[in-house]
Order: structure tokens, then C-alpha cells, then sequence
């Protein structure tokens, strides 16, 4: 459902208050050995660091669900960032770094009429 010429206003005017932050994206890949046939390599992570600004909210509201359960903490941090960063943010074994806190990814929501993403994070225990 497409946002009216109210919603978008009343979105950019939200804009001009937010401050905007740099968030570094950490993308882990394996170094695996030479071969991946061999069942025996030694693999190393590598972390892949890039760059992004977005806007951070820290503990976000609880969401409630409708079973007995009741409220339950939805994320640590809410990010909401340029719709560039999608395909890097929805990939696997992709976390988020931010003043030196790792947060890992559990949601990621396409805004695509204001071409942006929301990022759901949880920190790293």
C-alpha cells in the first residue's frame, strides 16, 4: 500500500530531527583451505567491514504477541538506513558493529516508498 502525500511529508519532517550515525556492516566469510573437497582443511572467518550511516533507536518498544506469552523484547536496536545496504544486510552470517557493540540481524523490513530499510539487531551475548 503506497503512503499518501500526508504520510510523506510528515515522514521527511521526522527525518530532519533524526541524527544520523556510521554503522559498520560485518559480512563473515570463510577462508577455507585449497581444496573443498578436503574434509580436513583448517577454515578461518574473515570479517568484510563496510560502511553505512542510518539512524539508531535504542531499545525499541516490546511487541506483544497474541499468545499467552505476552510482551517479549523484539530487538536491542532498531536501524533504519538507504535501501543500497538490503542485499548486504539480508545475507548470511552478517552482523553490525556500532561503538564497539556486535549486534546480529534477526528482521529486515523493504520500505520501498521511502527508500529505506529497518533493520531489527540484537546484541551478541
Amino acid at each position: 500500500m503506497p503512503l499518501n502525500c500526508y504520510q510523506l511529508n510528515v515522514l521527511k519532517d521526522f527525518r530532519v530531527k533524526e541524527q544520523v550515525y556510521g554503522i559498520e556492516l560485518i559480512s563473515m566469510v570463510t577462508g577455507a583451505g585449497f581444496s573443498g573437497l578436503d574434509a580436513y582443511r583448517k577454515q578461518t572467518w574473515v570479517e568484510n567491514s563496510i560502511f553505512f550511516s542510518g539512524a539508531i533507536l535504542w531499545n525499541p518498544y516490546e511487541n506483544k504477541f497474541s499468545t499467552e506469552g505476552g510482551f517479549t523484547k523484539l530487538a536491542d536496536v532498531v536501524i533504519v538506513a538507504s535501501r543500497d545496504n538490503r542485499t548486504k544486510a539480508q545475507s548470511k552470517d552478517t552482523k553490525i558493529r556500532y561503538d564497539g557493540i556486535k549486534f546480529f540481524i534477526s528482521k529486515v523490513i523493504d520500505c520501498e516508498d521511502t527508500s529505506e530499510i529497518v533493520i531489527f539487531a540484537s546484541k551478541l551475548e
